[in-house]
């Protein structure tokens, strides 16, 4: 069973820690993906592993309910389920990106423009189906936090 101070210390731990590790990753990709930058190495291992860590997190945070669960806090640990699963799907994109960008800046493989707007396609996709699950968990979120003030 999830209590509502455990609900709400994993939800910090989500926004607080690794939302902003993904945004921290995401930052430097965009700051290496300018036109100034863009004949110096980037590094692409690192931006790997940063994704990387940001799903290890992912997977050892859980939350779960059971029977004596208030119907917002089944509602909010839904919501996180499907955000934090929609935020692994991104990192995984991001990944799969940067190593498609690895191999096409080490010749280490031929990367057709087909193959890197499709890696490039996936990653807007799923930033944006993430996104929608995560204004949908702020909404239930704000919710639970009302509801638990009022107790």
């Amino acid at each position: 069973m999830a209590s509502t101070k455990k609900i709400r210390e994993g939800l910090e731990v989500f926004y607080g820690t690794i939302i902003e590790n993904y945004k921290m990753a995401q930052r430097a990709v965009m700051s290496q993906s300018r036109v100034v930058t863009m004949f110096k190495k980037a590094d692409y291992d690192g931006r790997i592993k940063d994704f990387s860590r940001v799903i290890l997190a992912l997977r050892k945070l859980n939350l779960e309910t059971d029977d004596t669960n208030t119907e917002i806090e089944q509602d909010i640990v839904e919501a996180f389920k499907i955000a934090k699963a929609r935020l692994t799907d991104l990192c995984e994109d991001q990944i799969k990106l940067q190593e498609t960008l690895k191999m096409k800046a080490t010749r280490e493989k031929k990367v057709p423009v087909k193959e890197y707007t499709r890696v490039m396609e996936n990653v807007r996709k799923s930033h944006d189906i993430m996104q929608r699950a995560l204004h949908r968990m702020d909404i239930i979120y704000t919710d639970f936090l009302e509801e638990i003030e009022e107790l």
